[in-house]
């Protein structure tokens, strides 16, 4: 090509044209360049926008999910996946009445030696060490210990524990809402300067920032971590910042200024003189109440800025600026130490002052208007806002100080700094001029009340603002969400009372229950709510929206409050209405039991509990209370304690443990004298007896009563023990059911408390317990003599006192006997007596010398020949310990166990129930007693007791818990087969073993070859066993029914007595052995995912070189990764179940072989061994072509991908998260096609471009 123009010699460009003399062709071909891209971007941007919107549209309906749309529209507040309502996280709260302590309560310790006696079940490892800080109030005589929870000397945030007492020192209530931390690690690696200076980015460098040091943050759904507590204060915020020293993010910002918008309509100063304190200085006057310390300000129509600062002895001030701090010159100054004791030094290390403390200086965002104290030249004062300021703050300092003896705010005579004609505003054109708001930090005895020069300084708007002070000091609620509405409630309510009493300082009534904020009377008039979760309630999960509705929702709680002063209309007049006096003794007994996260719920059971308080110290009535638990109902927190409001006729429904309608319980009936009460939650009221009945039938039972108050009592007939009693109002209106919740548990119809079937006819007796004395060549140690008592339904008597011990001694001698045992054992752990069933070891009678073990096998006490006395000794039952025979006491009788005096001494108990019915002759018991065997030996290699009980038509235990391999082994091996089958018997053995057992895990380990033939049978034996796991017992159930032409039954019976994914299932008694080790390795911890197929289909799972398959033509049932079962369900399909070793992720192949439909589960075990997550995909079509391809891996998800046709494409996709059911996932391959070839148009035009720009001539 040429280089250069023929015409006029110049260059040519890379398309061979002349620059001088091809102008108009090198232009045309720019033109057209331009023109082809941008074609091109229009085209491209046409697609992109077409494929975004549609994606969009379909990911906003729902219909597909595309992750990082769906992600960016959350974020642009498109769509929100949040609940609408917050999850409980406030789960640990416990409140308790006074009866669970009988320790006097005087001080700090006695308090916590209270607290001591209830540790478990708040969860408390050691309560000296947690539980600090105590802070002490006095409320209504009643002494109040609130105790701040600590990890590891650290502050554990808004965690307390709470106990009150009356003056004689009698436990009222706890409350609290400690929390066990486990583990938790607390190194620091976000320092407190790096959480300073991330404040300081994020809230501007004139920020006012202190620390209270490291604390652990656990409330609101947050997971405990160690944080910094650092407050943030400028002219725009005041809140407390919880910031990770871990990772450095703020996990909460609660605010400490409690305001809210309010509209006003003007002042509302009554004109009336007043008389109040003022401080004379220099020939003028300022309003300055120097015994209340109260301090009025004008801000002059300017927006107040409360700034803290340090004041020195000598007042001088010192302000901080960038972290540093600066005297009134503004020299720099360094200040070290606590609050009232700060040392301060100069820039040459001098000190200059010693005992700094925290103060607040007033200013404002108008730099040209300053906050003045308000002066004035006469006594005689023209001023009505600071009149009126000055002389109801100081009304609210006297009711506090006259009705509860708390002097100011804080108890502690701090000081009120009151503040009128702030402007509070946006900016210095926008501000609210009607508002009001209480500010002040943890570390100041300060507090500073502010209000609007619009705002109309209202009693109960001052009072409102007030009573924020004193809440901020006691319970100190977090600001946000059902704990900062309860904070608005209580201002609004305390708004009303002082609003009654400041009139003529008498309670009667006069409040309106109005404010400027809110109509409590009426809420809804004012888009309130009057009820939890009802019309206009905010929620609370939506923090952006008034903190979660703290202005909105607190009218359920100041609404409850109204209803109780004005009384429950209800024709019955069982209901009295309370005084202000009544309501604000009730609401300020309830302040300190309150933690900061306190939701309405618990809000509503301390305030019950107080009620009751009260009425036991007589200021209360019945009908009061009564009407406390209504108001409550009536506003949506229904009463979960034990009160029923019912018509005239109604019926009574009482539910066992298992949810199900009892049978078995006593009904007393007592009419309540109106003018009485319980003197307590528990005690017994004054009342009449009404009727007395039994019911012995599973249906409602119904009665019918006159208009009146009545105590029930429901008795448990099977275990007298177990009592509720709740009162039932009759009236004209209410409910026509009463559904009682119980602890009720059905038993075997014989069983009594006492079990007389089997003591011997001259057995002998003393206080309630029976006795007799054996002696059996065939019991020759003391395990077995053990295991003889419980046979004949006692156990091997214990001596609990020296009566008792006379008594047995003078039986025994007058039998003609010397010498015999009875239950206390050293045999678990050599010189550790203890009672063989678990007593309490209250007494002993050794004696002088005793026991001295003088051959190893002494294992057990006894009266011996050589003791006339009745002291004891310890033999070896009658080996050789000399002339001491082999003669045991048994003994009939209820007994108290203990967990520090147990036997129990392994992590695990576990009863191994096997069948020895006739059925069970020759190849099958003999597999049995070596598959048993084999288990014990793997079982035992862990921490493990083994208990054995066999059953035919009755069951025996055959050995009590043993770690002994050779005893339990000899005990296997005599077995014998006879009589019918009693499956039921066995259980019940098994569950008593276990039910006094301490072990940390128990377990019933049930072999069976068929149904039942007597005792229980079918839904009731199921029934029995859900009874036994609901007591935390696991139970697992072995099968083989070889013998059976029909399996089905016993197939559904023993899955059904079993715990989830706990049955087991063979061929044939060949393979008992094998899946005895498959339980006894679960039991020692090796976890399983657990998989069941149903069915027309065959699986297959290989993994390092095994395979599992279900085909006939490749049969192979076990693998050193997991093993195949099959459950015969009379049918060709039968049913698969896989157990695969955890560890590994395993492919599962799934063959269709017929027609019909299949349900396949998968479950995944927890840090327990027990299986909690199982996931169901029901009724997927299966024909004989479908392939399904799966994996069985611990994972947030399963998928199913379904093959229908089998042309290697998947046409269904379902999946399933944690216990969930499985559904069908839209196929989003299209969607990744349009991407992809979005991805190649793009790149096509790119390089097209490219060619064209290149080429183009």
């Amino acid at each position: 090509m040429k280089k250069y123009c023929g015409k006029c010699g110049a260059k040519l460009n890379k398309k061979g044209l002349c620059p001088n003399c091809d102008k108009q062709a090198i232009s045309k071909s720019k033109q057209k360049l331009k023109k082809y891209t941008i074609r091109f971007l229009i085209s491209f941007l046409v697609l992109v926008i077409l494929f975004t919107g549609i994606t969009s549209t379909l990911v906003y309906f729902g219909i597909i999910d595309f992750p990082i749309i769906s992600d960016v529209m959350e974020k642009m507040g498109l769509i929100d996946h949040k609940n609408n309502q917050e999850d409980d996280s406030t789960s640990n709260f416990v409140c308790l009445d006074g009866s669970f302590s009988d320790v006097a309560i005087k001080d700090e310790t006695s308090a916590l030696n209270a607290i001591n006696d209830v540790k478990e079940q708040l969860g408390i490892q050691d309560v000296q060490d947690e539980l600090n800080n105590c802070q002490i109030e006095n409320i209504l005589e009643n002494n109040y210990y609130r105790f701040y929870q600590e990890y590891d000397d650290i502050p554990v945030y808004g965690r307390t524990v709470t106990i009150s007492a009356n003056s004689q020192g009698d436990c009222l209530m706890l409350s609290g809402n400690y929390l066990n931390l486990g583990d938790l690690d607390t190194s620091v690696d976000f320092s407190k300067d790096d959480a300073f200076n991330s404040m300081k980015e994020q809230f501007g460098s004139e920020t006012f920032i202190t620390s209270e040091g490291l604390v652990i943050y656990s409330l609101d759904k947050q997971e405990p971590e160690i944080a910094w507590k650092i407050n943030v204060i400028n002219e725009d915020v005041n809140e407390q910042c919880f910031v990770s020293a871990k990772s450095g993010d703020i996990l909460a910002e609660l605010s400490m200024a409690y305001g809210e918008d309010v509209s006003g309509n003007g002042l509302d100063i009554d004109g009336q003189n007043q008389n109040f304190t003022t401080e004379q200085i220099d020939g003028s006057y300022r309003m300055r109440d120097n015994q209340k310390d109260i301090r009025v300000f004008n801000a002059n129509n300017s927006t107040l800025v409360p700034e803290i600062v340090i004041v020195d002895e000598n007042n001088k001030i010192y302000t901080s600026k960038d972290k540093k701090y600066y005297d009134e010159d503004n020299n720099e100054v360094t200040i070290t130490g606590d609050n009232y004791s700060f040392e301060i030094k100069d820039k040459d290390g001098k000190v200059i002052a010693t005992k700094g403390e925290y103060a607040v200086r007033l200013t404002t965002k108008n730099i040209f208007t300053t906050v003045t104290e308000v002066t004035s030249n006469s006594t005689t004062w023209d001023n009505p806002k600071a009149v009126t300021l000055m002389s109801r703050v100081s009304t609210n300092y006297d009711f506090w100080k006259e009705n509860y003896n708390r002097v100011s705010f804080n108890g502690k005579n701090g000081v009120v700094l009151a503040v009128y004609d702030d402007f509070l505003g946006v900016n210095w054109l926008v501000g609210d001029t009607t508002n009001a708001y209480s500010w002040g930090a943890s570390q100041l005895p300060l507090t500073v009340l502010t209000f609007g020069s619009d705002n109309t300084l209202d009693y109960d708007v001052i009072s409102h603002e007030y009573t924020h002070s004193v809440e901020r000091c006691i319970s100190n609620l977090n600001y946000l969400g059902e704990s900062g509405a309860l904070m608005e409630a209580y201002s609004d309510i305390f708004g009303e009372i002082v609003e009654d009493w400041a009139d003529d300082r008498l309670f009667n009534g006069t409040c309106d229950w109005i404010n400027p904020y809110r109509d409590i009377v009426d809420p809804n008039s004012n888009d309130d709510p009057d009820s939890y979760l009802g019309k206009y309630w905010v929620d609370v999960v939506d923090t952006n929206n008034d903190k979660g509705g703290v202005h909105t929702n607190n009218t359920v709680i100041s609404h409850a409050a109204y209803l109780m002063s004005i009384g429950i209309e209800d024709n019955s007049q069982i209901y009295s209405s309370l005084s202000t006096k009544d309501i604000a003794d009730l609401f300020y007994s309830a302040m300190p039991h309150m933690s900061s996260n306190c939701t309405f719920q618990q809000f509503k059971q301390i305030i019950i509990n107080c009620a009751l308080q009260m009425y036991e110290q007589e200021n209360l009535s019945n009908k009061q209370v009564l009407t406390i638990k209504e108001a409550f109902n009536q506003v949506g927190l229904s009463s979960e304690t034990t009160t029923y409001t019912v018509t005239e006729n109604f019926d009574l429904c009482v539910y066992d443990i298992d949810n199900e309608l009892y049978d078995n319980y006593s009904l007393k009936i007592e009419e309540v004298d109106i003018t009485n009460l319980p003197q307590g939650p528990s005690a017994k009221p004054n009342t009449k007896e009404v009727d007395t009945v039994t019911i012995s039938d599973d249906k409602p039972y119904s009665l019918s009563l006159e208009p009146g108050i009545y105590y029930f009592t429901i008795t448990d007939l099977t275990d007298d023990s177990q009592t509720q009693r709740f009162y039932v109002t009759v009236s004209s209106s209410g409910s026509d059911t009463i559904n009682v919740i119980t602890q009720f548990k059905k038993v075997t119809d014989d069983k009594k408390q006492t079990d007389t079937t089997n003591i011997p006819e001259n057995a002998v007796e003393f206080n309630g317990h029976y006795y007799y004395l054996y002696e059996l060549d065939d019991i020759d140690n003391g395990q077995e003599a053990s295991v003889y008592c419980k046979n004949q339904g006692g156990y091997l008597a214990t001596i609990t006192s020296a009566q008792e011990n006379e008594f047995l001694y003078n039986y025994l001698t007058g039998q003609d006997f010397e010498s015999a045992y009875f239950g206390l054992s050293d045999y678990n752990q050599e010189g550790k007596w203890e009672w063989i069933n678990g007593e309490e070891v209250s007494y002993t009678n050794w004696h002088p010398g005793e026991p001295n073990s003088e051959n190893k096998n002494e294992d057990y006490a006894m009266f011996y020949y050589k003791y006339s006395d009745g002291t004891w000794n310890d033999g070896d039952f009658g080996h050789q310990t000399v002339n001491s025979n082999a003669a045991f006491i048994c003994e009939w009788g209820d007994y108290e166990g203990t967990s520090q005096d147990s036997t129990n001494v392994n992590e695990r108990e576990i009863v191994l129930v096997l069948d020895t019915s006739n059925s069970m002759t020759g190849s099958p018991l003999r597999e049995t007693k070596k598959a048993a065997n084999k288990f014990i030996e793997t079982v035992l290699k862990e921490d493990a007791g083994i208990g054995l009980v066999t059953y035919n038509s009755n069951a025996n235990i055959i050995s009590d818990f043993s770690v002994d391999y050779d005893n339990l082994e000899e005990n296997v091996d005599s077995l014998d087969c006879n009589g019918n089958t009693n499956i039921g018997d066995g259980l019940e053995q098994a569950y008593d073993m276990l039910e006094n057992s301490n072990a940390e895990t128990k377990i019933i380990v049930l072999m069976s070859d068929g149904v039942p033939n007597v005792g229980k049978e079918g839904n009731a034996l199921i029934s029995y066993a859900d009874q036994i796991k609901d007591s935390d017992i696991l139970i697992y159930t072995l099968g083989f029914f070889e013998k059976m032409d029909d399996k089905s039954e016993a197939q559904e019976l023993m899955e059904g007595i079993a715990s989830e994914g706990c049955h087991y299932e063979v061929a044939n008694s060949d393979d008992l052995v094998f899946f005895f080790d498959d339980v006894a390795d679960q039991i020692n911890g090796q976890r399983y995912i657990y998989i069941r197929i149903a069915c027309p289909v065959d699986v297959t799972v290989s993994y390092d070189g095994e395979t599992l398959s279900s085909k006939e033509s490749d049969l192979n049932t076990r693998t050193k990764f997991g093993v195949l079962s099959f459950e015969d369900n009379g049918t060709a399909n039968q049913t698969k179940i896989l157990r695969l070793k955890e560890e590994q992720a395993y492919d599962i192949k799934i063959n269709g072989t017929d027609q019909g439909t299949m349900n396949y589960t998968i479950g995944f075990m927890d840090e327990e061994g027990n299986y909690s997550d199982f996931r169901e995909f029901e009724n997927i079509e299966i024909t004989n072509q479908t392939v399904i391809d799966t994996k069985a891996e611990v994972s947030d998800t399963t998928v199913i991908n379904v093959d229908e046709d089998g042309d290697g494409n998947y046409d269904l996709r379902y999946q399933a998260a944690a216990n969930e059911s499985g559904s069908i996932v839209e196929n989003n391959s299209w969607l990744d096609l349009i991407f992809i070839l979005t991805i190649v148009v793009f790149l096509g035009g790119i390089i097209g471009y490219w060619y064209l720009k290149k080429h183009k001539k």
